[in-house]
């Protein structure tokens, strides 16, 4: 059953080290790491698309040694996570430890007003970029939604901004206009990102991808002013493939970006 930090009992590897497993879910994928003795073992990832049987079944996920703990953080509700939680309980008999955002932890410090309602997913990327990244830096998350937030060099956090990702951009436009179907095409090839297309489906996908990328240029320029400072740009989620090669300010992908906040957090744990 889900619960506070720490386990009955914990796992070990062959080589004797404690392992916990880090889970990050989102509304369509799931990525999660190993972590053994306190090092971080490979990232996977997984197109779950609201079936976390998909999970369960995946050969990867399978295949894993029976880690001591979970520490997860989700955007799910907690009903709809209740089949994995029997599954882990049936299967490996642990903990389930769930991140969530507090005031103050971990170096950074929660810029919103009621601190609990950052999300988790958020909370953890901050702080994966506090201790990974030196100085400023503003965390894009490419998801179902594109979430900014900003991270000062002392830690606090500044805020942030939540827009529809491509996906949800270039779905609305199914639903709401009867003219326009939500199929879009193809990204273009090459060093550059056409300023206009030629057929419906190719005027939704670069539409939307022009958008995301004007917004996330945008803000890194608004954030680099009031900060008066160099900021360091971060892109995660499962979107940051996509947008990467049409940005013109240089930016670092870190797919792993929520993983490492958890892998801190369960670090620290009591």
């Amino acid at each position: 059953m889900p619960g506070a930090c720490g386990a009955a009992w914990r796992a070990r590897s062959a080589s004797g080290k404690m392992m916990t497993l880090l889970v990050d879910i989102g509304n369509t994928r799931v990525k999660w790491s190993l972590m053994e003795g306190g090092a971080l073992g490979a990232f996977h990832s997984l197109a779950h698309h609201g079936d976390l049987a998909r999970l369960v079944e995946d050969p990867a996920w399978r295949a894993m040694d029976r880690p001591g703990r979970v520490v997860l953080c989700a955007v799910l509700s907690r009903e709809r996570l209740a089949p994995l939680f029997a599954w882990i309980d049936a299967r490996w008999g642990c903990a389930v430890q769930f991140a969530e955002a507090a005031p103050r932890a971990h170096g950074v410090i929660n810029g919103y007003r009621e601190a609990w309602r950052l999300g988790a997913d958020r909370w953890a990327a901050l702080i994966g970029a506090r201790h990974t990244c030196d100085g400023a830096a503003c965390i894009f998350d490419c998801g179902t939604a594109l979430t900014v937030d900003v991270l000062g060099s002392d830690g606090l956090h500044h805020g942030g901004l939540i827009v529809p990702g491509l996906r949800v951009m270039s779905d609305a436009l199914g639903r709401h206009a009867d003219a326009l179907d939500a199929v879009t095409g193809a990204l273009p090839e090459g060093g550059s990102l056409p300023v206009l297309a030629t057929d419906t489906p190719g005027a939704i996908s670069w539409g939307t991808l022009h958008a995301t990328v004007a917004f996330i240029e945008r803000m890194i320029r608004e954030v680099r002013a009031s900060l008066a400072c160099e900021i360091t740009p971060l892109l995660t989620g499962g979107d940051a493939g996509r947008v990467l090669p049409w940005l013109a300010p240089p930016c670092q992908h870190r797919p792993g970006l929520v993983l490492q906040g958890l892998a801190v957090m369960a670090r620290e744990a009591p």
